[in-house]
């Protein structure tokens, strides 16, 4: 009997073009099953396996940002939700909104706040797939690869050796199919905005530094 292998896909971690790659592929050994962003790892039964990717907070924070800023596009079309809308009228770039997070001006803080929180993507943890530190250590052995989105192509290489996947088997190379951000966006934080980010993901981030280099 093939072993169930469940794709946990934690947003803007390059999920998107490794399910554009994985989709429909069969093994001899596992039954890869693909989902989207709401399959938690507590929906997942006992004993199956699961495979993720990770990224550091920061760098997802700011792929959140703009993913959203731009609605999906172009390989999406979803509309922003009211609290979105006005977030987006607010803070024209990630830089604006990371450093109005201890901004001086309290309403404008709170908006921050508030634009954190609604956001797509943006106001999502790791946590919010894994449960808690607890919960996720006791699936340990459920748990069959952690990718990185850094090293993407590299860790797909190393995925298609544990699952038995064909060789040729390669990441999507255009931006749309790998649902990727454009080049002409603001990617850059301010000392204070980065500070400000990482105290915002902190619990994210202490995750991400025990299991950058995978398992």
């Amino acid at each position: 009997m093939k072993t169930p292998v469940h794709f946990l896909h934690i947003g803007k971690t390059g999920g998107t073009a490794l399910i554009d790659t994985l989709r429909g592929q069969k093994t001899e050994d596992y039954l890869i099953r693909m989902y989207g962003h709401k399959l938690k790892l507590v929906n997942i039964p006992e004993g199956h396996k699961v495979v993720f990717f990770i990224r550091h907070p920061v760098d997802r924070f700011i792929s959140s940002y703009y993913s959203r800023q731009r609605k999906g596009a172009p390989r999406h079309n979803l509309p922003w939700r009211p609290p979105e809308a006005a977030a987006f009228g607010l803070f024209k770039t990630a830089n604006q909104l990371a450093e109005a997070l201890s901004s001086t001006d309290l309403v404008l803080q709170e908006k921050a706040q508030n634009a954190m929180r609604c956001i797509f993507h943006v106001r999502n943890s790791f946590f919010d797939h894994l449960q808690s530190d607890d919960y996720f250590n006791s699936r340990l052995n459920d748990i069959l690869f952690i990718g990185n989105q850094i090293r993407l192509d590299e860790d797909l290489e190393k995925l298609k050796d544990i699952l038995g996947l064909p060789a040729g088997l390669k990441l999507p190379r255009d931006d749309i199919r790998a649902h990727r951000n454009t080049l002409d966006v603001d990617k850059n934080l301010s000392e204070e905005g980065r500070k400000n980010i990482e105290n915002w993901y902190q619990k994210d981030i202490v995750f991400y530094e025990k299991w950058q280099d995978g398992k």
